[in-house]
């Protein structure tokens, strides 16, 4: 891989979505297990996977998850050792919510630990619908891919949704 493409690993499906959906889909490198989506990056190496038996009943994993949230850890682990070798340059994940994704605390200490600070994390956030066209704004921002055209995709995709309504 040429070492001059910037090198981006998504941890949450729509990360993944968003950063294909703005043309960089050959720069993810990583991605967590749950991201389906484009199919094209099944190949792409999955570095997180679930610390609970996803085979149970729906009760058994509620319990499991409860356990976890209970003793402040997160619900998914991350291959340390994966994330170390594909380096990347940014990694993008999630704050909200604890059980949708690796905790970001453990991101932030993966990112203090192994890479000097050097690997920039964006954390999604919305809340609205509105929050989501920020969020795929601010991540052409940080990817440094503010452009027209990235403006217009987002716009396309504001005026295709209000025709839904």
């Amino acid at each position: 891989m040429n070492s001059n493409i910037t090198k981006i690993v998504t941890l949450i499906p729509s990360a993944t979505e968003i950063v294909a959906f703005l043309g960089q889909k050959n720069s993810i490198v990583g991605r967590s297990h749950e991201c389906d989506y484009p199919k094209d990056l099944n190949n792409v190496a999955k570095l997180t996977s679930p610390k609970i038996n996803v085979d149970g009943t729906s009760d058994e994993i509620n319990k499991q998850i409860n356990t976890i949230l209970e003793n402040s850890l997160s619900v998914y682990k991350v291959n340390v050792e994966k994330l170390k070798k594909l380096n990347p340059d940014f990694i993008i994940t999630q704050a909200h919510c604890e059980v949708c994704a690796v905790s970001f605390s453990e991101v932030k200490n993966i990112v203090d630990k192994y890479f000097n600070r050097k690997t920039k994390i964006i954390s999604l956030e919305p809340n609205t619908l509105n929050d989501v066209f920020n969020d795929i704004k601010r991540v052409a921002k940080d990817l440094n891919i503010e452009n027209e055209s990235n403006n217009k995709l987002i716009e396309n995709l504001k005026i295709r949704l209000k025709k839904i309504k």
